[in-house]
C-alpha cells in the first residue's frame, strides 16, 4: 500500500489527497474567506443565502426564552394548581384547569411566532399572549397574601416576565421578516390618551366619540356612503361635487337617471330631493 504522506512532487510539494483531514471544515461548509485568507467562521451560511446579522445572537436569546418559559409555566402551574385545589379538592381536575392559560398563552405566543416568520403581523396572537400571561398573573394573584407586597410580587413575577420575554421574541422575529408589527400595547396607550384628553376637554371629547361611533355604525337603512360623502360636508354639497365630474353633468335628459345614482352616495334617503337639485344644478349652467 502506497503511504500518500511520503509522496511528494518534483518542486517539492505534496500533491492533494482525496482525504477530508486535507481540507478545511470551513472550506467543506463553503464559509466565505476575510480579505487576510482566514475563514470566518462566523459568517458560515448556506450556498447562496447571506447570513444576517445577528442570528446567533436570536438563536440563543430563542433558546434561553424557551428554558425560561418552560421555568416560569411550571412555577405558575403549581401556584395556580395549589390555589385551585383548595377551591376544588380535587387533584386530576385542578391540575387540567391549572394548565389552560399558560398553554394557552404558549400556544398564542407560537403562532405569533409563525406568522412573523411568514412575514405577516400578530397583533392578534400577541394580544391573546398577553391576556393569557394576565390572566395567569391574576389566578397567582388570587393565592398570595395580599398585605404583602413581596408576596404579591413572587406570585405575579413568573407571568409577567413570561409575558415580556416571549412578546419581545415575537417582534424581534417579525423586524427580522421585514415585517411592521404594531405593538398590542397600542390601544391601551391610545386609550389611556383619551382617557387624558377627557379630563382636559370634557365637552369636546364627548361630542367628537359621539359623532366617531354615529358615523361607525348608522341607523339601519340609512347608511351614508362613505366613499362619496366627505366628513363636515352637506348632502347638496356632496351631490353638486359628484355631479360635477359625472359624464351625464348638464344633460337634463338624464337628471333623473342621475340622480338615483348619485342620492345615496350624497347621503339622501330619496332621490327626489337628489333630483330637484340637481335640475337647479342645470338651471345655474343655463343662465350663467
Amino acid at each position: 500500500m502506497t503511504d500518500l504522506s511520503d509522496t511528494t512532487t518534483t518542486n517539492g510539494h505534496r500533491p492533494a489527497t482525496p482525504f477530508l483531514g486535507s481540507v478545511p471544515f470551513s472550506d467543506l461548509l463553503g464559509a466565505p474567506r476575510a480579505g487576510n485568507g482566514q475563514t470566518n467562521v462566523y459568517d458560515i451560511a448556506p450556498p447562496g443565502k447571506t447570513r444576517q446579522p445577528g442570528t446567533g445572537l436570536l438563536v440563543i436569546a430563542s433558546v434561553l426564552i424557551l428554558a425560561l418559559a418552560a421555568g416560569m409555566g411550571y412555577v405558575s402551574w403549581f401556584q395556580q394548581f395549589v390555589f385551585i385545589d383548595l377551591a376544588k379538592h380535587a387533584a386530576l381536575p385542578s391540575q387540567i384547569q391549572a394548565t389552560g392559560l399558560d398553554v394557552g398563552a404558549v400556544s398564542f405566543a407560537l403562532l405569533g411566532l409563525a406568522h412573523a416568520r411568514m412575514g405577516r403581523p400578530a397583533v392578534i396572537e400577541r394580544a391573546l399572549n398577553l391576556g393569557c400571561a394576565a390572566g395567569s398573573a391574576v389566578m397567582n394573584l388570587l393565592g398570595a397574601h395580599l398585605g404583602s407586597p413581596r408576596s404579591v410580587a413572587v406570585f405575579i413575577m413568573p407571568a409577567l416576565l413570561y409575558a415580556a420575554a416571549s412578546d419581545r421574541l415575537i417582534a424581534v422575529v417579525a423586524h427580522r421578516a421585514g415585517v411592521e408589527s404594531r405593538s398590542p400595547f397600542r390601544p391601551l396607550g391610545t386609550g389611556l390618551l383619551y382617557v387624558l384628553r377627557f379630563a382636559l376637554a370634557a365637552r369636546s371629547t364627548w361630542f367628537g366619540l359621539r359623532r366617531m361611533v354615529l358615523a361607525a355604525a348608522p341607523v339601519p337603512g340609512k347608511e351614508l356612503a362613505r366613499d362619496g360623502r366627505r366628513a363636515g360636508e352637506s348632502k347638496a354639497a356632496a351631490l353638486r361635487r359628484m355631479y360635477a365630474t359625472h359624464p351625464a353633468c348638464g344633460d337634463r335628459a338624464q337628471v333623473s337617471r342621475v340622480a338615483t345614482e348619485l342620492a345615496p352616495r350624497a347621503g339622501y334617503a330619496d332621490a327626489g330631493p337628489a333630483r330637484t337639485e340637481l335640475y337647479r344644478v342645470c338651471d345655474e349652467v343655463v343662465t350663467s
